[in-house]
């Protein structure tokens, strides 16, 4: 495309990484110790932190687990300093730095994101 001029200068660029997202989804829970019904709809839930770039996303599945994502949204300065194929960003290792950098902040519903953390087998964690 480049030597037929088809491709805008903005492309030739390179990737800029503008968000940062851990994911994970629970053991089966009782839903006695987590205040989500288990009904057959599906309802995202999500917290926006105040003072950080940060926005916490929940839902409930049938199987009585709970998904989670937490994005964590990059400044200009500090997207550069991520080069989004450092491929020690993306394992299990990268994963357990920002699961101790975010647990206390809020999730959903009275939670933390630790106590999702918390109820999360190690590898159904990632980033």
């Amino acid at each position: 495309m480049d030597k037929r001029k088809l491709l805008p200068s903005s492309n030739k660029e390179p990737l800029k990484c503008s968000t940062i997202c851990l994911v994970g989804q629970t053991r089966p829970l009782e839903s006695k110790g987590y205040q989500y019904n288990n009904n057959s709809l599906c309802t995202f839930e999500g917290t926006l932190l105040a003072n950080k770039p940060v926005y916490i996303v929940a839902f409930m599945t049938a199987e009585n687990t709970i998904c989670w994502k937490v994005f964590e949204h990059l400044g200009q300065e500090t997207g550069k300093n991520h080069n989004n194929f450092r491929s020690s960003e993306w394992g299990p290792e990268a994963a357990d730095v920002m699961c101790k950098e975010v647990r206390d902040y809020p999730a959903v519903r009275g939670l933390k994101v630790g106590d999702l953390i918390d109820a999360t087998p190690k590898e159904f964690i990632c980033k």
